[in-house]
């Protein structure tokens, strides 16, 4: 369970990134929800539901709360705020230690990488489709024990 918790963390870390480029009418704000039968994830198993939900705060800033529902009805809740200025950000959930930070790599595009207690675990690349009612997120790295993680998450839009 902690192996698909710090999978979905990697991934979500970065969805929470990443959802919150500086546009005058962000199109990465508001409600995403995870289909669970386009995503894929290594090790599984894979969340039963992933809700992302971001805000504008201002000043280049996001507030994102997600919510990961594992198979086994348990929730692990996570909060962030942050800018996409490749700083690490602090957040606030179930892995003590859990910070991550982003950076554009192309106009629909943005990387991430997850850390706990300073040591990268995950980097995640999300692309925005062009429909703006999709966003696919791929994350590769390892669990704190090595296990390798390869993760893709489709979000759509709620």
């Amino acid at each position: 369970m902690r192996s698909t918790v710090l999978g979905c963390a990697a991934g979500v870390a970065s969805i929470v990134m990443a959802i919150g480029p500086t546009f005058a009418a962000d199109p990465f704000a508001g409600t995403w929800v995870l289909d669970v039968a386009r995503s894929s994830y290594s090790p599984g198993p894979a969340p039963a539901a992933v809700t992302v939900t971001t805000r504008e705060i201002g000043n280049g800033k996001f507030d994102t709360i997600i919510d990961v529902t594992q198979q086994n009805g348990k929730v692990a809740h996570f909060e962030v705020n942050y800018a996409n200025d490749g700083a690490d950000y602090s957040i606030a959930g179930p892995m003590p230690g859990e910070t991550a930070s982003s950076r554009y790599v192309g106009a629909e595009t943005i990387e991430s990488t997850l850390k706990i207690d300073g040591k990268p675990i995950g980097t995640t690349t999300e692309v925005m489709a062009g429909d703006l009612n999709t966003l696919t997120s791929t994350t590769i790295g390892t669990t704190p024990n090595g296990t390798p993680i390869r993760n893709v998450q489709v979000y759509d839009r709620k």
